[in-house]
């Protein structure tokens, strides 16, 4: 038996065919036999079954494939775009003589799944989304060897020059895409592919801008590529998702995101599934006719009922009973349930599931105490969201955004007791935080709160010692000798991400300057050479000592430790 993985712009995933001797398999968009040539035709000895690919770049009959006597036997069928194969390593491959034959060695986009489309924008704010987006694109196009150039400019300042392709930015920027010399014949096919791809950066950039109107703080990398996969997993109307992670992280958010992008007409229903009683839980869930339990002095509505047509959030997830779970996964499974108490035929919803869970699941399966079928019936999708432990900077936002008085609660702290929360360990989450900020004397004026102020404040609700900051020095070297040393590791790292010597266009100077030239400039200043990562270093006594403003400070070094990496 040999499986033929059949790959496609356009589709989420890889097909998969399984072939033995005599056996064939005709792809396309809408595979038809009826239409084959003789010249096309598959031998009449095999047996011939259609694999529909519904992507834009496949032809109707796009190619034929099928065995005999042991070899795998492949025919494009006139296809528009033509079929590649990749070729395991080792193997020969025999060819007819006639016509040209291109080869290209390593592998091309139309194989590499993670190589179909640029990577994700690396960006902070509103303001880098355009400059990250082209950075991404520059580097892909150069990868694929495509004669061209890419940079990003504000839209109401710069007219597309001639023969160069514009795409709106969804941060009011544009992305343009420019012809440096004549380009190859898959030049349009890559400009297609990076279309779609901003049209997707865009959308998943207002997707978080939207959550962020909701009320949910997206300042930390880790919990924006969490909102970025959930809103992806929606798009791609993945029907169910689990979130793992601590109580007070921001799940119950998430599931409204995804609930959100997923387009559907019905309802979020969130349920809580840490309920005590058997019957209580059975009847919150799926609803309950009177006296089907004590207390039930009416017929209820359960959240299934309610979330129809749309989407179910399953908080606590872990705590489900255990004999409620096969109902659930019945639900899952087929859509239909009975109400606690019912009798007669059963009712039918339609949703969609996101459930979250502090709990260790995968543990909960080995030990018992969890279904292993259910497990699997949800986790279509598995998304593990970090701890505020890891996301100070999402900690930095919250404090910035209350206010105690006329100052927010950020501003009210001095330098040392900022460096104090940034190295706290946050057990208790948001939840922590926001009783931090409940327990600040309000009004509070400007650095009024001092390390041992904020120590007592912590203490007073925290599980956890308190742990001191990591100081770094200033900067032991001065002179020219270190500036110039400090330009060319800057120049080595753009060369590095950019796979080029070096800045060819004032785009790519502009990239160099506000992405790489800046960052290793404060970072050389700041003495940071032997840190890490960001939260190795003092912040606060940085933008002091530099008299820079905090967020410049932040938002520099950002950049500087995700170039130097």
């Amino acid at each position: 038996m040999t499986r033929l993985i059949v790959e496609a712009q356009g589709q989420l995933q890889s097909e998969v065919v399984t072939m033995t001797d005599g056996e064939g398999v005709l792809i396309g968009r809408t595979p038809d036999a009826a239409l084959l040539t003789s010249q096309e035709a598959i031998p009449s000895a095999a047996t011939v079954r259609p694999r529909a690919i519904a992507a834009p770049s496949v032809s109707g009959n796009h190619a034929a494939a099928w065995m005999q006597d042991g070899s795998v036997h492949l025919v494009d069928l006139d296809s528009r775009n033509g079929t590649w194969v990749r070729l395991p390593k080792g193997k020969s491959l025999r060819l007819p003589v006639g016509g040209d034959v291109h080869v290209r060695l390593a592998s091309s986009a139309a194989f590499a799944g993670c190589d179909a489309q640029p990577d994700p924008p690396r960006y902070l704010d509103q303001s880098d989304f355009g400059s990250g987006v082209a950075q991404s694109v520059r580097t892909w196009l150069q990868h694929h060897d495509v004669p061209a150039r890419a940079w990003a400019a504000p839209r109401d300042r710069v007219e597309a020059p001639t023969g160069v392709t514009a795409l709106p930015l969804a941060n009011g920027d544009v992305l343009f895409v420019g012809v440096e010399r004549t380009a190859d014949v898959m030049f349009h096919e890559r400009m297609a592919q990076v279309s779609r791809y901003v049209r997707t950066q865009n959308a998943l950039y207002e997707a978080e801008e939207n959550t962020r109107s909701d009320g949910m703080i997206l300042a930390s990398p880790g919990i924006r590529q969490v909102h970025r996969r959930v809103v992806e997993v929606a798009m791609q109307s993945l029907p169910s998702l689990i979130l793992l992670g601590p109580s007070g992280t921001g799940k119950e958010r998430l599931a409204q995101a995804y609930h959100r992008h997923l387009g559907r007409p019905g309802p979020l229903v969130a349920i809580n599934c840490a309920t005590l009683s058997r019957d209580r839980m059975i009847a919150d869930l799926f609803g309950a006719e009177a006296g089907a339990y004590t207390d039930a002095k009416r017929s209820m509505m359960g959240a299934v009922e309610r979330a129809d047509g749309g989407t179910l959030f399953l908080d606590e997830l872990g705590e489900l009973p255990t004999d409620v779970q096969p109902m659930l996964l019945r639900f899952l499974e087929t859509g239909e349930y009975q109400r606690l108490g019912a009798t007669g035929r059963p009712r039918f919803a339609d949703v969609r599931v996101v459930a979250a869970t502090n709990r260790d699941l995968r543990q909960m399966v080995r030990n018992g105490a969890f279904r292993e079928d259910l497990f699997f019936r949800l986790a279509l999708e598995i998304v593990e969201v970090p701890p505020l432990s890891e996301r100070f900077a999402d900690v930095e936002a919250y404090l910035r955004s209350r206010m105690l008085g006329e100052t927010s609660a950020y501003d009210a702290l001095q330098p040392a007791a900022r460096d104090l929360l940034r190295a706290y360990s946050w057990s208790g989450n948001f939840r922590e935080v926001m009783n931090l900020v409940r327990r600040f004397p309000s009004p509070a004026a400007p650095d009024s709160l001092d390390t041992d102020a904020v120590r007592r404040t912590l203490e007073a609700g925290s599980l956890s010692p308190l742990t001191t900051p990591v100081v770094r020095p200033p900067p032991a070297t001065s002179g020219v000798e270190s500036w110039v040393d400090w330009v060319a590791a800057s120049a080595h790292a753009f060369s590095q991400a950019t796979a080029q010597d070096g800045p060819t266009t004032w785009g790519d100077m502009s990239a160099f300057i506000e992405q790489f030239l800046k960052p290793w400039a404060l970072a050389h200043l700041a003495g940071v050479a032997d840190a890490r990562t960001i939260d190795d270093v003092s912040i606060s006594q940085i933008a002091d000592r530099l008299k820079a403003d905090r967020g410049t400070v932040i938002k520099q070094l950002r950049r500087y430790f995700e170039s130097r990496a």
